[in-house]
């Protein structure tokens, strides 16, 4: 059922009378998808259970796709207005765009040290924050890039940022789970 939702959300994030990507409801749907349902719906399918506090790694995941897409809403500003998309970077602007992009950064991390911290099991359960220059490099390199050609590389290096996140994070659970201080 969750697969179907998800292939429907995509289809119609650009297709359809009035797709939502168009009127500014993509990071939303992103949030949702690459996030509580990624990552809930993943560790249900595995554990057949789900923890409230499951929703701070979740969210982390969300936010930091949405800062992939963030950052492809930023570099198109111009073509998008032309094309009539109501992204939220159109809506507020290039320099609030930045903003939100550094609110979307801290919110991820501060989201896993929360979590760390609630469930703390052991040192290796920090191994995300070896993550965290790659991280704000991208928070810094956003704020200062306005040409399009310049933004392009931050787009991946925040998706790779993004997979060294999660992968230390499952990394330093894994370790603190089995190895014992």
């Amino acid at each position: 059922m969750i697969g179907i939702l998800a292939i429907i959300a995509a289809i119609k994030y650009t297709a359809g009378a009035r797709p939502y990507g168009y009127s500014g409801l993509g990071d939303i749907s992103v949030f949702i998808f690459f996030g509580w349902v990624g990552v809930m719906g993943t560790y249900y399918l595995q554990a057949e259970d789900v923890s409230s506090s499951l929703f701070l790694p979740a969210t982390s995941c969300g936010l930091f796709s949405v800062a992939v897409l963030n950052i492809n809403n930023i570099r198109d500003i111009e073509s998008d207005k032309r094309a009539g998309k109501k992204s939220i970077p159109v809506r507020i602007g290039r320099q609030k765009a930045k903003i939100y992009h550094w609110w979307l950064l801290i919110g991820g991390v501060l989201c896993t040290v929360i979590y760390t911290l609630i469930n703390y099991a052991g040192p290796f359960q920090w191994l995300f924050l070896l993550s965290l220059p790659l991280i704000v490099k991208n928070g810094i390199m956003i704020s200062k890039k306005n040409n399009p050609q310049e933004i392009n590389p931050y787009l991946k290096q925040m998706a790779i940022s993004t997979l060294i996140f999660v992968l230390t994070f499952g990394a330093g659970l894994l370790l603190s789970t089995f190895v014992v201080f």
